[in-house]
């Protein structure tokens, strides 16, 4: 499974133009998911309103966490809150829901986060397929099966390596 992961890697640097090319010409009229907070805020908030058959505000269970009207707008129709913004730039847009097939309606987004909001141009320009970025995609392929994993000490003498999976996260 690594081994693969580190040769498709590798190949999408070394064909970071051809990929970022493609990108720039199949995205347009395409939008990106924009995840304003963690999904399980919205989930835990939804529980309540489940359980009581919809007669419960949708509140977040943190007091330090707040909805705003969009995303309490969603959590009443008992959705978790979805928001979108075109590959092109633009607004954040909320969902419109059924039976519109895909209408949008833009929302006045809270203040942008630091890196800001998707879709980020170094992204859709590739610049994050660097041999840097690997190390970051094999951790997560790492805590993906970590718990699936039986043995967490590999040997291999004739390549001269030795891998040792300590946590998840490491």
């Amino acid at each position: 499974l690594l081994r693969g992961m580190f040769d498709a890697w590798t190949l999408m640097c070394r064909q970071r133009p051809a990929i970022g090319a493609f990108l720039s010409t199949a995205t347009a009229g395409h939008h990106v998911r924009v995840l304003r907070q963690p999904t399980f805020r919205y989930f835990d908030a939804l529980v309540p309103r489940w359980l009581s058959g919809g007669g419960a505000a949708p509140h977040p269970t943190d007091p330090d966490v707040h909805f705003d009207r969009a995303e309490r707008d969603q959590l009443r129709r008992l959705d978790v809150p979805y928001f979108v913004r075109s590959l092109a730039g633009g607004p954040v847009l909320s969902i419109e829901p059924p039976p519109v097939p895909f209408g949008t309606v833009p929302v006045a987004a809270r203040p942008e986060p630091e890196g800001g909001w998707p879709p980020l141009r170094e992204l859709l320009e590739g610049e994050n397929l660097t041999l840097a970025g690997l190390g970051v995609a094999l951790r997560d392929a790492v805590e993906h099966v970590f718990d699936d994993v039986t043995d967490h000490v590999v040997t291999d003498a004739l390549l001269g390596v030795r891998l040792h999976l300590q946590s998840p996260a490491e």
